[in-house]
């Protein structure tokens, strides 16, 4: 994994040239503002600009929203009066009973989560995190679903990105499990998307995850957003988890602080400025045209996203067509001479 997310690092770095920095668009980002909620018969606090993952429950004629998890305040903070801490716990009787009623009685705990938007928990367990459920955070099965996806059908609302190119995520967290011989990890995902006014849906332009290791003190964390898209986002879903699924145990708490999102507010990017190196079409459904400007020849190296070399050809010329058979995003490294373009590649 964290050879994944160096790699990945690595890419904005070559491929970009930063000429204007700036952070941070994340409203309530040290969690100090807080508001209270009417829930069905109870009250909860949540904090101003995040939401807690909800359930749409229809039962016995009744058709409401009510928390799965909370969000809670503790004055255990990093940096201010607040911070938020998210805990994998029981499900309390009212929702094992909705749960039940849908079918789902096996389902008694989950881990808390939280966004800056919203999620559709019964349609991204369907069709997002169960592909998250083994041992390792498959990233590219993750994408691959995400790209086919409008995403619209799980998450709404979202982070305005108001022109930021972002790079990374970065806050402070500390994470504790029930004991110390639990192996529970926390996750944190990022997904970009744009609006699509073709197809008029909301299309994936980027993904960041990481995980978050036990840490009995707070601690400097750092999830890298890749950008895939030649649509840049508009929009950011930040989802943040108490528990893997494949590790979630009862008792674990993510305490979150001081977040930041950063990036460039303007980007000259490799794949189109510098030597015309290009290639098409791209996104390509399993091969693609190299396209070089001038009549030096080149070395192409290309890269998956677990930073492996998959292809490396000498010689090459305008017009070489290079074949990728397994769907996923790449990374085409172009050397001709002492110049080097880097070209990011999607094969559908």
């Amino acid at each position: 994994m964290k050879k994944i997310l160096l790699f990945v690092l690595s890419l904005f770095f070559y491929s970009t040239v930063i000429v204007a920095q700036n952070a941070n668009v994340i409203t309530n980002h040290s969690f100090e503002n807080w508001s209270t909620q009417s829930v069905l018969f109870s009250q909860i606090e949540t904090p101003d600009n995040w939401t807690p993952l909800m359930l749409n429950i229809d039962t016995m004629g009744l058709t409401f929203s009510y928390p799965i998890s909370n969000v809670k305040k503790t004055a255990d903070a990093y940096d201010g009066q607040y911070a938020a801490v998210l805990e994998t716990e029981q499900f309390n009787p009212l929702v094992l009973a909705a749960l039940e009623s849908m079918g789902m009685s096996d389902v008694t705990f989950m881990p808390a989560m939280m966004t800056v938007g919203g999620l559709d928990i019964l349609a991204a367990s369907r069709d997002l995190f169960a592909m998250l459920s083994g041992s390792e955070l498959d990233i590219t099965s993750l994408m691959q679903t995400l790209m086919m996806s409008d995403l619209s059908d799980y998450f709404y609302g979202g982070l305005p990105l108001n022109g930021l190119k972002p790079t990374a995520l970065k806050g402070n967290y500390k994470y504790l499990t029930a004991s110390d011989s639990i192996e529970d990890e926390a996750m944190v995902m990022l997904i970009g998307s744009y609006y699509d006014a073709t197809s008029k849906s909301r299309k994936l332009s980027g993904v960041g995850a990481t995980i978050l290791p036990i840490a009995q003190e707070y601690q400097e964390f750092s999830v890298a957003y890749f950008s895939f898209s030649p649509m840049p986002a508009d929009s950011m879903e930040i989802v943040f988890m108490s528990s893997q699924l494949s590790t979630m145990s009862l008792g674990s708490k993510l305490y979150l602080d001081n977040l930041s999102l950063v990036g460039q507010t303007d980007i000259i990017d490799a794949s189109v400025q510098g030597n015309g190196v290009s290639c098409y079409p791209n996104p390509s459904k399993g091969s693609v045209v190299l396209s070089l400007e001038n009549d030096t020849p080149a070395t192409v190296t290309i890269y998956n996203m677990a930073g492996q070399k998959v292809l490396v050809q000498s010689d090459c010329v305008d017009g070489t067509i290079f074949s990728l058979n397994e769907s996923g995003l790449y990374t085409m490294e172009v050397l001709q001479g002492v110049n080097k373009e880097i070209i990011k590649v999607v094969i559908k």
